[in-house]
């Protein structure tokens, strides 16, 4: 089975300073890390979008024989033999 995700990983960018990044934690979102400024703006998100799902098919696995009924004659010669 194979599993796509697709991530939008959380960004900031500081209308002070200009400084952009990735968010790598809570205080990301509340200040600049370089200024120190509160005016950020956060893109992205932390969501996870499932893309798609792909299933291998499960190979046909070959059915046992069924047993064909005994008839009389092949029951006879079961009984000799044993």
């Amino acid at each position: 089975m194979e599993v796509d995700l697709v991530l939008e990983p959380m960004t900031v960018h500081c209308a002070g300073c200009g400084h952009g990044g990735p968010v790598t934690d809570h205080l990301a979102v509340v200040a600049c890390r370089r200024c120190g400024a509160v005016d950020v703006e956060v893109t992205g998100s932390d969501d996870v979008v499932l893309e798609s799902i792909t299933v291998a098919a499960e190979a046909k696995r070959p059915q046992p024989e069924a047993k064909r009924p005994q008839t009389k004659q092949s029951q006879a010669e079961g009984r000799t033999r044993e």
